[in-house]
C-alpha cells in the first residue's frame, strides 16, 4: 500500500491518448466495487488573429458508478497540472476518491498522468 498524506493511492498511472480520442479507466476500489472513469479532452477553436489563449478548465460529470472528466484547453507543451486532491467521488464504503494529475499535449496526443487516491479529508 502507498499513502500520500492520510490518502491511500488507489491508482497511479501514466497513459498517451490520442487527439480527439478519450480513455476509459476501470479501477477496482475493492470487493464489488468498481469506478469506471473516462477522461476526454476538448480544445478550443482559437483564430489566427487571437493571441491570447484560453485557461486550461476540467468539468467532473458521473452517475452510479460511471465518472467523467472533461479536460478544456490542456494544451501546454510543458504540461499543465493538479497540485491539490480534487475529491470528486465515493467508495462503497464512503470513503472519498480524489484525483492528482499533468497533463501534456505532445503533437497530437496528450501524455496523462494520473493518481487517484481514497480517504482523506477535504
Amino acid at each position: 500500500m502507498i499513502k500520500v498524506g492520510d490518502k491511500e493511492v488507489v491508482l497511479s498511472e501514466t497513459i498517451f491518448v490520442p487527439q480527439h480520442e478519450e480513455a476509459e479507466l476501470e479501477i477496482d476500489l475493492g470487493v464489488d466495487d468498481q469506478l469506471i472513469l473516462v477522461l476526454a479532452f476538448e480544445e478550443s477553436v482559437i483564430k489566427e488573429d487571437e493571441k491570447e489563449k484560453t485557461k486550461a478548465s476540467f468539468n467532473i460529470s458521473g452517475e452510479g458508478n460511471r465518472g467523467k472528466i472533461t479536460f478544456k484547453d490542456w494544451t501546454n507543451t510543458f504540461g499543465s497540472s493538479i497540485t491539490k486532491p480534487i475529491f470528486f467521488a465515493s467508495d462503497n464504503g464512503g470513503n472519498r476518491v480524489s484525483f492528482l494529475g499533468n497533463i501534456v499535449k505532445l503533437g497530437e496526443m496528450y501524455k496523462v498522468e494520473i493518481q487517484l487516491m481514497r480517504g482523506g479529508k477535504e
